[in-house]
Formats: structure tokens, sequence, C-alpha cells
């Protein structure tokens, strides 16, 4: 006898919505995870080159505040270094005023410190209003483009088209914008340079010294940078009298010519 066997075809159920949902944030999320990471890695050497070419500028300006026209109030180089001469005008000896080098150096770190303060606070320093204790050549502004200064120091912000690394993509996107923190050190040094020069001439030339330490803070990494710079703040000389007779070499000062005896 034959028998017919049939096989009867069973239903795929639908998974349970449940399931679903599960599934689909699981790959939403790791997409998401993923293009944060290839966003990040693309953009982070980005920001820190951007952040140090801005912790820079901003280094330079504030020494620019500090090294201006006030200056010229704090130091008088007559009162700096005070040089003693006899009574025909040769010079017998100099000494700098310790208490003017000090005036000098104190004011020129109270008005970076300030700026460096100012901008740990995020603040924006226009030349409307500066705090600083320092007047602002509205000549120079110009030339300086005070409105990188005027704009928010503290924010950057790059289209997202920049981490496919193709120029022409780079300008397309939205602007991802990033909050930048510093943190600022100075120091400041006043030096002077004496020559002599000739016979009984006297060059000197006062440099100030400053350094100044930014340490860079982002979201996403910390950069930092020191920018030194020696800028001269005054020079001049002292003419002496010329002796009638100078003899370098030291000795007798014998001016006699030795002479063979005649044969």
């Amino acid at each position: 006898m034959r028998r017919n066997f049939r096989f009867k075809k069973r239903r795929l159920s639908p998974p349970p919505v449940k399931n679903i949902w599960m599934i689909t944030f699981i790959v939403f999320l790791f997409f998401t995870l993923s293009s944060f990471l290839i966003v990040n890695k693309g953009i982070k050497p980005i920001f820190l080159e951007i952040a140090d070419t801005k912790t820079k500028a901003l280094a330079n300006y504030a020494m620019g505040i500090a090294i201006n026209k006030r200056l010229n109030d704090d130091l008088n180089l007559g009162e700096y270094l005070e040089i003693n001469t006899d009574e025909n005008g040769n010079v017998v000896s100099y000494q700098m005023n310790t208490a003017v080098e000090n005036r000098v150096q104190r004011n020129i770190q109270n008005r970076v410190e300030n700026y460096l303060k100012l901008l740990e606070e995020g603040k924006v320093i226009g030349k409307e209003e500066l705090p600083l204790d320092v007047e602002v050549d509205p000549e120079s502004d110009k030339e300086q483009n005070m409105e990188s200064v005027q704009g928010d120091p503290t924010l950057v912000q790059i289209p997202l088209g920049v981490i496919t690394g193709i120029p022409l993509l780079s300008n397309f996107g939205p602007k991802i914008p990033v909050d930048i923190r510093f943190i600022g050190f100075v120091s400041t040094e006043m030096k002077t340079r004496i020559e002599g020069i000739n016979i009984n001439n006297l060059y000197y030339e006062s440099e100030v010294y400053i350094k100044v330490e930014l340490e860079t803070i982002i979201p996403f990494g910390t950069d930092s940078v020191v920018v030194e710079q020696t800028i001269p703040v005054g020079r001049g000389g002292v003419m002496g009298d010329v002796p009638e007779y100078y003899n370098s070499g030291g000795g007798n000062g014998d001016l006699s010519i030795p002479m063979d005896p005649l044969q």
C-alpha cells in the first residue's frame, strides 16, 4: 500500500515589535558612534592647529598691549640708568635703578596678566573698553586688525567638510563650534646691555624680555604654546672727552722710537 506524505509549509511569524526596535536601536547606535569617531579623528588635528595659531596671535597681541605708548610713562632711561661722571665729563661709574626696573616689569606683567585673565573668563576684548591700564593707538588699530579681537576669541567654527581632506568640499557642511579655553602664565625681565665704543664713549640699550605660556584646552585635547619676545624699550649713549694721547697697549707710555746706532 502506497502512502503519500504531505508536508505542510510552516509560516514564519514576523519578529516581535520589541525585537525590531532593539535591533534598529543597536544599528543606529553603532553608526552614530562610528560617525562621531570618524569626525573626531579627522577634525581633532585641525582644531589643534587652529588653536595653536590663535594662541600665538593672542599671546603676541597681549605683549603688544603691554609695550605701547604707556611704557614711556613708566620708563625714563635717565632715571633707570644712572651714569656718574667726573668734572671733565669722563664716565666714572654707572648703576641701575632697581626701583624703576621693578616698576616697569610689574606694570608690563600686570597688563599681560589682566589680558590673559579676561581670556580665561571667555570675555570679549575690544578697543572700546580695555580694563588693562592701557591706551590703544588708533593708527595701529587699523594695522593690527582689531576685528579678530573684537570677535569671540574663544570660539572656533569649522565646516564639517574639512574632515574629507578634499579642498573642494572643505567649505561644505554644517559648522562645528568648539569653545576654546586658555590658561596663561607670564614672566618678564628687564635687561640692559652696555658697551664701550671707541675712546671713553658708552652705548647702552635696554630691553624687556617677555615670556608668555598659554595652554589651550579644547573638548578633545590640549595644546601648550610658549611665546617669547625681546623688545627694545630705549637706547642712548654717553660721549666723554678724548684724551690727547691714548695708549691702548698700556706700559709706560714712552713715545721714543728705538733706532740702531750709526755705524
